[in-house]
């Protein structure tokens, strides 16, 4: 798999298949088909506060995780690629970072969440997981 450094410090990965490329531009995924490299939809994916993302290693499915942003709880999202509809979801509260972790068959995702906890400088680390329909 291709992964490419972007001067926004996002990285740019392939797909399982090599069939799609996609990056993280501010508060956009962008998603390329290959090999001409042409835009999905001719349109980038607005995502709010989009921090990573990662596919799964045998479908055309693309994990992202969105950060809190004011009363809004983290999101870790997983979304059908080229259809760009949401197959999961799961709501986190209180996260500083997650890091995310796909079984080698695509069966499931492991979410690995670092917390914050409120009124403390204490960090802790807990380990979630987001549910994936088998279709």
């Amino acid at each position: 798999k291709a992964v490419v450094s972007t001067q926004s410090g996002h990285y740019g990965r392939g797909s399982h298949d090599g069939q799609y490329f996609a990056t993280i531009t501010g508060d956009n995924l962008s998603i390329y088909s290959t090999p001409s490299m042409k835009l999905l939809d001719n349109k980038k994916i607005s995502v709010q506060n989009i921090r990573d993302f990662s596919w799964c290693p045998c479908e055309n499915w693309i994990a992202y995780w969105q950060s809190e942003n004011k009363n809004i709880p983290a999101r870790v999202t997983i979304m059908d690629v080229p259809s760009c509809e949401p197959l999961s979801a799961k709501n986190l509260f209180n996260v500083s970072n997650i890091e995310i972790f796909w079984q080698n068959s695509g069966n499931y995702l492991a979410v690995k969440v670092d917390r914050t906890i409120k009124n403390k400088k204490e960090k802790s680390t807990d380990c979630d997981s987001a549910l994936i329909p088998l279709l």
